[in-house]
């Protein structure tokens, strides 16, 4: 027994000696971290805020609508609340002291980002919380600071009766990438089709969606829809549209049933972003989208989808205030795409570009918010040691386009925006995918808002070939013209607004594209012994790098396998 105590106690000093010095202050440095995170969460609570938890390192409080100001009819701030970014190295004592000298409290926590929601003590209006931000931002221990926008953010999507064939047949009308036409018209323009063809190179991949809520139950659906969270999943309402989106851009294949999505082996996780109406909320503030962004990005989506946006609110007449509020509406929104890849996050944003201006004309996509309020000139990427053009080559802008019902000419959507910020048109006219069962369980929508899901989905279905790419890897593939077949002109706009043309994705030549990256030989190579070859690697490399002079290798294009693919579209 006391051998026993003694290698015991021998076992004990040895480990102490290995211990290294700086392990106690930063073991009670994350205890005092933990201590006050807690404390800060339960006064969140009970001081009455409505607390929306996703996990331990992230919530945010939803915001009282009467709290919520105008400065036009849809757009506003929040006048009791600070966004504080702090420096890493700041401690929770330094944090607590900041947060005194403004008798605030924090009723939200992105611990990524070391971001902080905060509550003030008094209501102040918009130039006052300006100036206390400016003064915030000289703090040696601030990284950033803001005032809370909200917005009256819309689902993007302009309103279409269902289309059917006047003879009632299917929506689906042939498979002929050359003579585009019918309700999967979207798919045979961007020659996904073809695309499909390189099945037994892609490998499986998490695409995000921020939209309004989602029908986990629909036939074409099934096993498709995760969240990341509990609290997602709690509070995720089925609605048209968000289902609308998933259909897109992976709705099952070979069930025999309803449609196929671009992205077959795609995982959706999804976040249901509406405010509850029921509870009097219809302004979105920048820490709703924020934090359902982050989440999806925390939990491994690599494509983040996004069909929503503010230009439909735009008012030409108050266009000092929009861009004052684009202008650091983009300088958030790209600080937080700095700050995730500076953790080691990699990904790609996808954003509609939005369809018009309250008088339905198209506008600058810049006018759409978020991500698309990003531009060259507020690009912020703080201490993160992250390029300013790499937080622009995370972000894919997309715009609509439509079909001239024959071969292969495409033209821009009516309603779709334009500007130096949208990267590629997709299809999103007379978009063919699920519903609700309300609704029939599948119709057709128009809007940037489809556009967005399709170049969401060949974006994913391009990364799923080489998963060794980067998220600006993926953008440039998907925008290089060499990797385009089709042009969108301007087609509704003679003279008023000067509008180029853009190019239309293709996920063919995208995939093939992908495929060059991995350096295979131009032909499958014959076995060189009777056993059995594997179609994998048996390893891959920490790094692939892009590989633009490497032959490429074809799939199998064998008909059968097409076929089971285009077979059962429109079922």
């Amino acid at each position: 027994m006391k051998k026993t105590i003694a290698s015991v106690l021998l076992l004990t000093m040895l480990c102490a000696l290995c211990i290294r010095p700086v392990s106690l202050p930063q073991a009670l440095r994350s205890m005092q971290e933990t201590r006050a995170h807690t404390q800060w969460r339960e006064t969140a609570n009970k001081t009455g805020n409505d607390v929306r938890v996703y996990d331990d390192g992230l919530y945010y409080s939803e915001t009282d609508p009467k709290n919520i100001v105008n400065l036009t009819d849809h757009m506003a701030y929040v006048d009791n609340e600070v966004i504080l970014y702090f420096k890493d190295d700041v401690t929770a004592a330094q944090k607590q002291k900041l947060f005194d000298s403004l008798g605030a409290s924090v009723i939200g926590f992105t611990d990524i980002l070391n971001k902080y929601q905060l509550h003030l003590p008094s209501q102040k209006d918009f130039f006052e919380l300006q100036l206390l931000c400016t003064k915030l931002r000289a703090q040696p221990t601030v990284q950033f600071a803001s005032c809370n926008l909200a917005m009256q953010l819309t689902e993007d999507v302009v309103p279409d009766d269902p289309w059917l064939h006047e003879d009632g047949t299917s929506a689906a009308d042939g498979w002929n990438d050359y003579d585009v036409y019918g309700g999967n018209w979207w798919l045979t323009a961007t020659q996904t089709t073809s695309a499909w063809d390189y099945a037994d190179r892609f490998h499986p991949i998490s695409v995000g969606i921020v939209d309004s809520g989602f029908d986990t139950g629909h036939e074409d659906l099934q096993g498709k829809i995760s969240f990341p969270t509990s609290y997602h999943q709690r509070t995720n309402y089925p609605s048209s549209h968000g289902t609308h989106v998933a259909g897109i851009i992976s709705a099952n294949a070979n069930n025999k049933i309803g449609i196929t999505g671009i992205c077959d082996n795609a995982k959706l996780l999804c976040v249901d972003w509406e405010p509850e109406k029921s509870k009097g909320q219809t302004w979105s503030t920048n820490e709703r989208i924020f934090t359902g962004v982050i989440s999806l990005i925390k939990h491994g989506a690599k494509v983040v989808n996004m069909s929503l946006g503010s230009s439909g609110a735009y008012e030409d007449s108050k266009k000092f205030s929009w861009n004052f509020s684009m202008y650091f509406e983009g300088v958030l929104y790209s600080y937080t795409v700095a700050s995730l890849l500076a953790k080691g996050y990699d990904f790609l944003i996808v954003q509609s570009a939005g369809n018009g201006s309250k008088n339905n004309e198209p506008c600058n996509s810049y006018y759409n918010g978020s991500f698309c309020s990003i531009k060259k000139n507020n690009v912020f990427t703080g201490l993160t040691g992250i390029k300013k053009q790499t937080v622009l080559d995370h972000i894919l802008i997309v715009g609509s386009s439509t079909y001239a019902h024959k071969g292969t000419e495409f033209y821009q959507s009516s309603f779709s925006n334009y500007g130096d910020g949208v990267s590629i048109f997709a299809p999103g006219s007379y978009i063919y995918s699920t519903d609700l069962e309300t609704n029939g369980k599948y119709s057709y929508k128009s809007g940037t808002s489809m556009a967005a899901p399709v170049a969401a989905g060949i974006a994913a279905l391009t990364w799923s070939v080489n998963p060794a790419l980067t998220g600006a890897e993926v953008k440039s593939i998907l925008c290089d013209p060499k990797n385009a077949c089709y042009s969108c002109i301007n087609y509704y706009w003679d003279g008023d607004i000067n509008i180029p043309t853009y190019p239309l994705i293709n996920a063919k030549l995208s995939v093939e594209a992908a495929l060059k990256t991995l350096g295979l030989p131009e032909e499958p190579q014959e076995p060189t012994t009777e056993e059995p070859v594997s179609e994998e690697p048996t390893s891959e490399p920490e790094s692939i790098p892009i590989i633009t002079t490497a032959p490429l290798v074809y799939g199998n294009s064998e008909d059968r396998i097409v076929e089971q693919f285009r077979g059962e579209i429109g079922e």
